[in-house]
């Protein structure tokens, strides 16, 4: 069981390294959309671009489901 403070029946707020690792994985999928962005704006290799917007969109899904 992860420790945490529980808010309701089956609720937890991260703590330690499990909120370290949900933080690094948010910062990540920031970085990985904007690069990505970027990238397709100045168009330029578009396949990379577009696998690292998934792959930031598959990041936030990952903290949305360890969250809810």
């Amino acid at each position: 069981m992860v420790k945490g403070v529980r808010l309701r029946h089956w609720r937890f707020m991260p703590s330690g390294f499990a909120a370290a690792a949900l933080s690094v994985m948010i910062i990540a999928a920031f970085l990985l959309g904007a690069g990505g962005a970027r990238m397709i704006v100045k168009g330029k290799a578009t396949r990379k671009s577009v696998l690292m917007i998934v792959a930031a969109l598959v990041l936030i899904g990952n903290v949305l489901i360890w969250t809810l």
